[in-house]
């Protein structure tokens, strides 16, 4: 703020700044508390909670949220949106977990979460372990980046595993896919999906040239395994050992 002749202005500034420090302190504190082993064994007991009973994951989410992401960015009728400085504050020591994310234009993620809000509502019964994690990509000219040619939204929904302990996920994993299917997603490769190639080719337009390069840089399939076969649609090609 710009000081006003008397230096109200000023004194103004310097006690808005102490609260800003002060609650950046508090933040840092917490960050490194959650990244602690008695912070993240604290953290993992409420997940597990939800985990035995899974109606208390809304009760176990809205505890969760001011500590994890305490810096309100904005509110829509059917969601809040809220962030933090401290990547500590998003993680902590022993919690696993399984997640789905997917790549989707940055200009549909407000009706993307929205409409996700709305399909969780219409299915009694149907949670979500942890809030939805969204960030943000330029647009990149790689092949088969989920960001190829598009600035990107990248929104996530973990499911947590307390104390090794499966908590069920496939229909909000299911849910959440076709949602994002709908407004453009593209799953990113190192998490959870249920694609193969009949719908991922139909999302990303250079696909037909990097099965083509793909087949010239490894003609006898070295580098494939089953998996890779069936996400990319190829067949044929023996794997043949090298010692």
């Amino acid at each position: 703020l710009p000081p006003d002749p008397g230096g109200a202005g000023r004194e103004g500034s310097g006690q808005e700044a102490g609260a800003l420090d002060a609650d950046e302190a508090s933040q840092a504190q917490l960050a490194k508390y959650l990244a602690s082993r008695p912070g993240g064994h604290a953290h993992e007991r409420l997940m597990a909670l939800a985990a035995d009973d899974p109606s208390s994951t809304p009760l176990v989410n809205g505890a969760l949220r001011p500590l994890l992401y305490p810096t309100l960015v904005a509110k829509d009728a059917s969601y809040v949106v809220q962030c933090n400085e401290h990547r500590g504050l998003s993680e902590s020591v022993g919690v696993r977990f399984q997640v789905s994310e997917f790549a989707i234009p940055a200009g549909r993620v407000r009706a993307a979460v929205s409409d996700l809000a709305a399909a969780l509502r219409s299915r009694p019964g149907l949670y979500l372990s942890f809030p939805v994690d969204i960030r943000f990509s330029a647009a990149d000219d790689i092949w088969l980046s989920p960001a190829y040619g598009r600035d990107t939204a990248w929104v996530g929904i973990p499911a947590k595993r307390p104390f090794g302990k499966e908590t069920p996920h496939a229909e909000v994993f299911a849910e959440f896919e076709r949602v994002m299917l709908a407004h453009g997603g593209r799953p990113h490769w190192a998490k959870e999906h249920s694609l193969r190639a009949p719908a991922l080719r139909g999302l990303y337009e250079r696909w037909p040239d990097f099965l083509r390069a793909r087949a010239r840089l490894d003609p006898h399939g070295t580098f494939l395994n089953a998996y890779l076969r069936e996400l990319l649609g190829v067949e044929g090609g023996a794997v043949r050992a090298r010692l």
